[in-house]
């Protein structure tokens, strides 16, 4: 016996199978309105698409930072060795300028000693010229002479100092140059700091594909969103589980049906090896019975039609036990009541007699035990047909 209920809830708008009605597994018994399960659906739909694009968007992002950081690192890269190789030539270029600066004064100022030296010496030689010929010691030529070598002195007096003051005036380059190795300096020290920038970006980078993964979790999320809706709307169709036959119908059209409220009971159709019934058997007898025994089965419905079965299993409970409302001895006083013990019977053939559940039977247990080396048979006393007593077929 199956009970079929919706496992989702709302107003039922079409009920297609009836009491008596044969099912097969899957067929539809009832349609739930489904106006705002398709709206959930759409809207799952449109929220899916939105996340698609939004990963479109952030993959774009993150391939346009991933270029611009890496042309950012190759530009600073380059421009950190270009500085330290121009600072390099700065240095070359200063310490080779100071050299040359200093070996240049130095050959102005021995210049300069030299050309000093010489004009002080033809000075003197001009002076004794002039006053041997005014004695009359030398002549003319003589004269004009050590005035031509004094006048030859000055000159190159005159150019070593001029020389000396070109060699002074070029220190000022030096210092010039030494500012270009300071600046130099000063642009490698900014490169590098391009650079350590460049590689800093990379963390926006990460960010980016942070974006990226938390846009395609979004995805799975919404894509799992859009399968639950898909899945509730397709629950507003109410299916047979099983093939059988409809017993109750518990539903009309228009009515709202909350969820695992039962709309119909469906009798499954009973393979021909697994029809069983259930003999309540007093405790005074469940003793005598074992897994295995054989039986007899009378049905009130077919009356001469006789079954037979075995027992395969003795429950290890009274009905009492498991009734809704266990009678619990609260008093002082107790009054003995037999029990009844559920020994669970499986039918060889139910003989085409068309077995339902609820149906009456009377159960006869062959049973028997060894004692003493030696076979005991009895017959169990039928159990009664109605009331307490009698037994009826069950589930599957």
């Amino acid at each position: 016996m199956l009970q079929v209920a919706p496992k989702i809830g709302g107003r039922v708008l079409q009920v297609l199978a009836n009491t008596g009605d044969r099912v097969a597994p899957g067929q539809v018994l009832a349609r739930l309105e489904t106006d705002d399960l398709e709206a959930n659906v759409r809207k799952a739909e449109a929220a899916a698409a939105a996340r698609r694009k939004d990963v479109l968007q952030a993959e774009t992002a993150l391939d346009f930072e991933s270029r611009d950081v890496a042309s950012q690192n190759a530009r600073a890269e380059a421009a950190a060795s270009g500085s330290d190789l121009r600072v390099q030539q700065a240095l070359t270029a200063a310490s080779l300028e100071e050299q040359q600066v200093a070996n240049q004064l130095r050959q102005a100022y021995a210049a300069l000693a030299a050309a000093e030296a010489d004009r002080a010496k033809a000075h003197a030689d001009l002076g004794r010229m002039e006053k041997l010929f005014s004695q009359g010691a030398v002549s003319a030529q003589q004269q004009d002479e050590a005035r031509n070598a004094e006048t030859n002195a000055r000159a190159r007096l005159e150019a070593a100092q001029a020389a000396v003051a070109v060699a002074e005036a070029a220190t000022a380059q030096i210092a010039m140059k030494r500012q270009d190795v300071d600046a130099s300096r000063a642009a490698s020290r900014e490169a590098k700091a391009a650079l350590s920038g460049a590689r800093a970006a990379r963390l926006q980078v990460e960010v980016r594909r942070a974006q990226l993964e938390a846009a395609l979790a979004q995805v799975k999320e919404a894509d799992q969103d859009l399968c639950l809706a898909q899945i509730t709307l397709r629950n507003a169709e109410i299916r047979s589980p099983a093939a059988g036959m409809i017993t109750q119908r518990l539903v009309e059209p228009g009515e709202v049906v909350a969820v695992g409220q039962p709309l119909f009971t469906i009798t499954r159709d009973a393979a021909r090896d697994s029809t069983w019934v259930v003999a309540n058997l007093k405790e005074t007898e469940v003793g005598r019975v074992a897994v295995g025994d054989s039986a007899t089965i009378t049905v009130d419905a077919y009356p001469g039609a006789a079954l037979r079965g075995r027992v395969i299993e003795i429950r290890a409970g009274t009905q009492g036990e498991f009734s809704l409302i266990p009678a619990q001895q609260t008093s002082g006083s107790f009054t003995k009541v037999t029990q009844r013990v559920p020994v669970k019977i499986a039918l060889d053939s139910d003989g085409d007699v068309g077995l339902v559940p609820g149906m009456s039977v009377v159960v006869s247990i062959h049973v028997g035990r060894v004692s003493g080396g030696k076979t005991a048979a009895a017959a169990s006393t039928p159990t009664a047909s109605s009331g307490s007593s009698g037994s009826s077929p069950q589930g599957r």
